[in-house]
């Protein structure tokens, strides 16, 4: 129990039911939408990965055909840095969650 007043209520009989939260990470997702999410944000960040050209000219010339505006090189090469950075620290977080996520459930066994 904590100091919040809903708690003491609670616990005084004041009528209100609390639902406790299932897990660590909060209630689960049984939807197909929940599971889809799940999936998609494994997906985009490697999409990143796979389909980003290593080179930064050529990465300039997608985003001048893609959009219409022209970037420089260099900065289409900070731009791909960028990427790649935003992209691996997305994956790792999310091997680390799921990594702590089976160690919670192991552990609840």
């Amino acid at each position: 129990m904590n100091a919040h007043g809903c708690c003491q209520t609670a616990a005084a009989g004041g009528g209100v039911t609390l639902r406790t939260r299932t897990g660590v990470s909060g209630p689960r997702r049984g939807t197909r939408t929940g599971r889809l999410l799940e999936i998609v944000r494994w997906i985009v960040p490697s999409a990143i990965l796979a389909l980003l050209p290593k080179c930064p000219a050529c990465l300039a010339a997608y985003i001048a055909m893609g959009s219409g505006m022209g970037i420089s090189v260099v900065a289409a090469g900070y731009v791909r840095a960028g990427l790649i950075g935003l992209s691996a620290v997305a994956l790792g977080y999310f091997v680390v969650r799921l990594g702590w996520q089976i160690g919670q459930h192991l552990a609840a066994r």
